[in-house]
């Protein structure tokens, strides 16, 4: 077990009020084709798919990194306590949350970073359900932190986020009856926006809604969101989606993240990007 990743796991659950013990959580390292990938996370919920790209550009690299994870057993619980930064849905009225947790991804970078520091995702989920129908809610949301480059430059061009019924599960699900943000692009930096879930409502803090696309599908009960453009910065997704279900749904969750590296300045557009792969999670 890598007991650096596991203590920066457990000291950011505790910034979010969950309490876990090492024994709670399992750590899965991966060595796809391009870079290592290292995942912590609660037992139950694991990697069920882990896809690495690589490509050269002129003067660099376009690295991309895939994981889909899923509920695969009883998810171990944490004690709670206070906690802040991001958090799950709130103002819950008529609703009870059936449960949530998060892992975090550390991908090797296709560059020299400074302190030799990973690119790093943490992404959450959350179920909540209505106190007296069959409506529920999934609440998902991530953050990514590009490792910062020691020499040349370093961006992230793409991170997106989909989540949809665990394949086999699919059937439980019978309707989708909201996303937030809605495809409209209504949504400001940081407010709360309302998800309603049949007579009950929820109230779920969306971050940094800009150059976003929605990727809802009521088709499929799947949602997701994603965003394109340039920064070094950390960057934040969010999504909600009110279902119906003739049993608590199962989703699986999917995170891409793409990071262009260049040895000198300026960086210019990648002629390439890598492609959002999908293995049937």
């Amino acid at each position: 077990m890598d007991a650096a990743k596991v203590a920066d796991y457990l000291d950011e659950m505790a910034r979010l009020g969950e309490n876990y013990s090492t024994a709670d959580l399992a750590v899965t390292t991966a060595e796809p084709n391009a870079g290592d990938v290292t995942i912590v996370a609660p037992e139950g919920y694991a990697p069920v798919a882990v896809e690495t790209a690589q490509v050269e550009v002129d003067g660099g690299v376009n690295s991309g990194l895939g994981v889909a994870m899923a509920e695969t057993g009883e998810i171990a619980q944490p004690t709670r306590g206070s906690g802040f930064g991001f958090s799950g849905g709130v103002s819950a009225r008529g609703m009870s949350r059936l449960g949530g947790t998060c892992a975090t991804q550390y991908f090797d970078p296709a560059y020299p970073s400074k302190g030799n520091e990973d690119h790093r995702l943490t992404t959450c989920w959350e179920k909540w359900k209505s106190n007296s129908s069959s409506n529920y809610v999934y609440n998902r949301w991530a953050y990514f932190t590009k490792a910062p480059s020691a020499i040349g430059s370093s961006k992230t061009r793409d991170f997106t986020i989909r989540s949809r019924p665990w394949k086999g599960t699919e059937s439980r699900v019978t309707s989708m009856t909201g996303h937030t943000p809605a495809p409209s692009g209504s949504c400001g930096s940081s407010a709360n926006f309302s998800l309603s879930a049949g007579p009950a409502s929820i109230s779920i803090p969306i971050h940094k809604c800009a150059s976003l696309k929605t990727l809802e599908d009521a088709n499929r009960k799947s949602g997701g969101i994603d965003w394109n453009g340039e920064t070094s910065s950390q960057l934040f997704l969010d999504f909600a989606m009110g279902l119906t279900a003739t049993s608590t749904p199962t989703y699986a969750d999917y995170s891409w993240m793409e990071v262009q590296y260049c040895e000198g300045s300026p960086c210019w557009a990648p002629s390439q990007y890598l492609k959002k792969a999908d293995s049937g999670f």
